[in-house]
């Protein structure tokens, strides 16, 4: 610890040591904190689940699409009609 100008440098013993040391959290709030890390990881794997469930839906819809899409583009063109 350097003087400021027009101070003079007091050291108190243990101040630099403590002020140094990262503070450290109660126990209550570190099993507040564990707990709603927890919460948050459940809602973010819900949400992941929730946004492949999603995906597969639109899969299929754009599959249902898709399998009229060639018959959908003859009527358009004005295209011959075959029936099998």
């Amino acid at each position: 610890m350097a003087a400021h100008a027009g101070h003079p440098l007091l050291i108190i013993k243990g101040l630099d040591e403590r002020l140094m040391t990262p503070p450290t959290l109660p126990e209550a709030h570190k099993k507040a904190e564990k707990t709603i890390n927890g919460i948050i990881d459940s809602c973010t794997n819900y949400l992941q689940q929730l946004k492949h469930i999603h995906s597969e839906h639109i899969i299929m819809h754009v599959g249902a699409y898709r399998k009229h899409h060639a018959l959908s583009r003859k009527i358009l063109n004005r295209d011959h009609l075959s029936i099998n």
